[in-house]
């Protein structure tokens, strides 16, 4: 076989596979954001100065009780990384590592479920003092669709609040009032008999009684997530009580999809120039 032949055998053999895997389905489910398994980084506030929450034209990792995030007067908290952080009550769920938090999530064709991860900073000096969530993420739901708009619900999380010993181990984020806050008031929980109506991270909108503020969509780099409630009927005095949390979020992959595209330029086409080199030997 003459160089000329050689070449042709091999071109061929690429054209074979790129001929299938022309016919492949994509793995994306969303913008950028293929099947597969990630943590989802709960991004640290920028820090120059102060905290300025919103004037990059973007809303950063905040928590406020009542008022909107970086309005005059408003006592809202940033969420950065807490280096140096104790216990709150005797529970802290964070790490040293450069973020506000990490959830762990896989994505599949659409639908977020969790991972079991679920690392969490201590946010500081909030109304209530130090505040601690924590738990696993392994009864998260949510979706992603495909314009990037996500949902996700962090079912499951227990918190403390540094200036009430009482309060640890609390679920966290369950929204269960209806306007009733005292004796003789018929408080009826929501739904009808359950403590389980957890408050939904959106990167549509959060709504209290200062107003409302905008998620916005994964973009391939970030997205947005925003939830506001009202505090549930386990956190004693706060029970009633409206809150906003905004997570600004990015995904890191934990495992790298193989498209199939891999596997046959990997060993299918190594197989065709094998058949190609021995058709060379015989010849």
């Amino acid at each position: 076989m003459n160089l000329k032949s050689k070449k042709t055998t091999i071109a061929s053999a690429v054209a074979a596979v790129i001929g299938v895997t022309a016919m492949l389905p994509t793995t994306a489910s969303a913008v950028g954001l293929a099947d597969g398994t990630y943590n989802m980084i709960i991004n640290s506030t920028p820090y120059s100065g102060g905290y300025d929450f919103g004037s990059d034209g973007a809303w950063n990792s905040s928590f406020t009780f009542s008022c909107l995030p970086g309005t005059k007067g408003c006592t809202s908290n940033a969420m950065y990384d807490d280096t140096a952080a104790q216990p709150v009550n005797g529970k802290y769920a964070g790490a040293a590592d450069g973020v506000q938090g990490t959830v762990g999530i896989s994505v599949s064709g659409g639908v977020i479920t969790g991972t079991g991860l679920f690392e969490f900073d201590t946010i500081p000096g909030t109304a209530g003092g130090d505040f601690a969530q924590y738990g696993n993420s392994s009864a998260f739901t949510g979706t992603i669709d495909n314009a990037g708009n996500i949902s996700l619900t962090p079912t499951g999380i227990l918190a403390t609040v540094g200036d009430f010993p009482s309060l640890v181990d609390e679920a966290w984020n369950v929204d269960n009032f209806n306007g009733g806050t005292g004796a003789g008031t018929n408080f009826v929980p929501n739904p009808a008999n359950s403590n389980t109506a957890y408050d939904s991270f959106s990167t549509g909108t959060a709504t209290n009684a200062a107003g409302t503020i905008n998620g916005a969509v994964y973009d391939g780099t970030t997205a947005i997530l925003v939830k506001g409630g009202s505090i549930g009927d386990a956190w004693g005095g706060f029970f009633g009580a409206q809150y906003l949390e905004v997570w600004n979020v990015s995904f890191v992959p934990t495992t790298i999809p193989v498209p199939a595209a891999v596997w046959l330029f990997g060993s299918g086409l190594m197989g065709l120039v094998g058949v190609a080199r021995r058709r060379k030997s015989k010849s």
